[in-house]
């Protein structure tokens, strides 16, 4: 259901038994992506652990959180799905800025930048041309 690769993950981060069939339920959960969030989140049996008490919690959260690592786990387990979401939702907004800087720069044309660049130069050479000129 997940794949070779990630199979593959998995048992290597798997020690026992039981840490299998905890990694099998967390795979049917997060179905390919289940070997990068184990990984993610610290790896071994202490993140698979973390990640099957996590069972009330919508699996978008958890891989948000797990992108944090091992401290995202547990800052998602002590505040909450709710209140975990809304204090990182500060860090979504001062990164969104970079986001849509970066859409920006592969909508618009290069020709275009390299224009409004020759024009700001223009424009700065002549206003210290004529501050110079007065002074």
């Amino acid at each position: 259901m997940v794949g070779l690769k990630n199979t593959i993950k998995i048992l290597g981060e798997t020690k026992s038994l039981s840490d299998l069939k905890s990694a099998i339920k967390l795979s049917s959960r997060f179905g390919d992506r289940s070997g990068r969030v184990i990984i993610l989140t610290g790896g071994g049996s202490s993140s698979i652990r973390k990640l099957e008490s996590l069972s009330e919690v919508k699996p978008k959260t958890i891989f948000y959180a797990s992108t944090y690592g091992e401290k995202g786990l547990d800052a998602l387990k002590a505040l909450g799905e709710a209140k975990f979401l809304a204090r990182v939702s500060k860090t979504i907004d001062k990164g969104n800025f970079d986001s849509i800087f970066n859409w920006l720069l592969g909508v618009i044309p290069n020709s275009l930048l390299f224009g409004m660049i020759s024009f700001g130069f223009l424009f700065l050479s002549l206003q210290l041309y004529r501050l110079f000129r007065r002074g």
